[in-house]
């Protein structure tokens, strides 16, 4: 027989801090096009603890900042650092 499910109690909600993503990868702001750093910093103990620890969503969010500012550094749009609600 199927358990009812409670629906009382809502999901806690997170916010990613893109403030903390910039902070990592700040070093690629000074060789964007670098892929020596861009490794360097992908490759990171650090980062990839704060992978383990936040999780999938804050992983993409990385991957995708990350990938920007190494491709697209020219982009104004790369260097925002707004934080903003993970709705999951």
């Amino acid at each position: 027989m199927a358990e009812k499910i409670s629906s009382s109690k809502k999901p806690e909600q997170r916010t990613i801090k893109l403030s903390e993503i910039y902070a990592l990868i700040e070093p690629l702001d000074a060789k964007p096009d670098s892929c020596f750093f861009y490794e360097q910093i992908l490759y990171s103990e650090k980062v990839e603890k704060k992978m383990q620890k936040e999780g999938v969503a804050w992983t993409v969010e990385f991957m995708h900042r990350i990938n920007d500012v190494h491709v697209n550094h020219d982009n104004p749009l790369v260097h925002q650092h707004k934080d903003y609600p993970l709705h999951e």
